[in-house]
């Protein structure tokens, strides 16, 4: 579910997400409920300032994600560290405990899902930004995310084609078809250059705050129009980081 996005610009980060969480039957996928007002932007540290937005698998082992985020902050704020590598490795120890222990082991004990982490090493004039992904209830290693403007979730589709120029399937088409490899793979990487150049790195965050908002509205728009029970809705969080005030909310969140 979900759809996501981080921007990173000199001035500060922007986390921002929609408010759809589905519950599906786990035996043929089906989609029993929808609801609006999930939480997927949260803060996980003060010292550096650090915040997270979520996409995928709305719970750890019958845990919210917002009850996980907290978890999380709450180590964090016991223990500081001092880099966002090292909030994401607590956040990892965490979550694997949480997979290995569930609350509720009939309820998704384990999960799918990924985090975009964004904040301020401590002394760093410039934020960062990493993906941590969660495969089967095992933690990924992290990777560290170069672009500024990045997005994810199934409800991001419309953003896909909007902003990077072809539908999110194709490159696994291209790989099919094309028979050799690193052909394909030219294919791939040139189709990346199409995607649409929206951000400076003196971007002003209001500018900021407005594309995300501006790319939330047009997904939830468009699954909203296609007929069946939208992967992306409800009520938009947007939150920023930068190094004077740290994390707060622009909209939605807190609950």
């Amino acid at each position: 579910m979900t759809a996501i996005i981080a921007i990173r610009v000199n001035d500060g980060i922007v986390l921002a997400a929609e408010g759809r969480s589905l519950i599906r039957r786990n035996r043929d996928g089906e989609t029993v409920a929808a609801f609006d007002h999930a939480g997927k932007v949260f803060s996980l540290s003060d010292h550096p300032a650090v915040g997270m937005v979520s996409c995928g698998a709305g719970s750890v082992g019958g845990l919210s994600m917002r009850f996980l985020a907290s978890e999380v902050g709450a180590e964090i704020r016991a223990q500081p560290v001092s880099t966002l590598r090292a909030v994401i490795g607590q956040a990892a120890t965490l979550i694997q405990r949480r997979s290995d222990q569930p609350v509720c082991a009939a309820h998704n004990p384990r999960p799918d899902f990924t985090w975009f982490v964004g904040g301020y090493d401590d002394g760093a004039p410039l934020p960062n930004l990493w993906r941590f992904s969660v495969k089967h209830g095992r933690p990924q290693a992290p990777e560290r995310i170069e672009q500024a403007l990045v997005w994810a979730g199934e409800g991001s589709n419309a953003i896909d084609r909007l902003i990077g120029g072809v539908a999110p399937e194709l490159p696994n088409i291209i790989r099919r078809e094309i028979s050799d490899g690193p052909s394909a793979e030219r294919v791939v990487e040139l189709m990346g250059r199409l995607q649409l150049e929206l951000l400076h790195p003196e971007t002003p965050l209001g500018d900021a705050i407005a594309l995300a908002r501006l790319l939330l509205d047009t997904a939830i728009g468009i699954e909203r129009l296609r007929g069946a029970i939208p992967t992306a809705g409800g009520e938009v969080s947007i939150a920023v980081i930068d190094r004077q005030r740290g994390f707060r909310y622009m909209c939605g969140e807190p609950i």
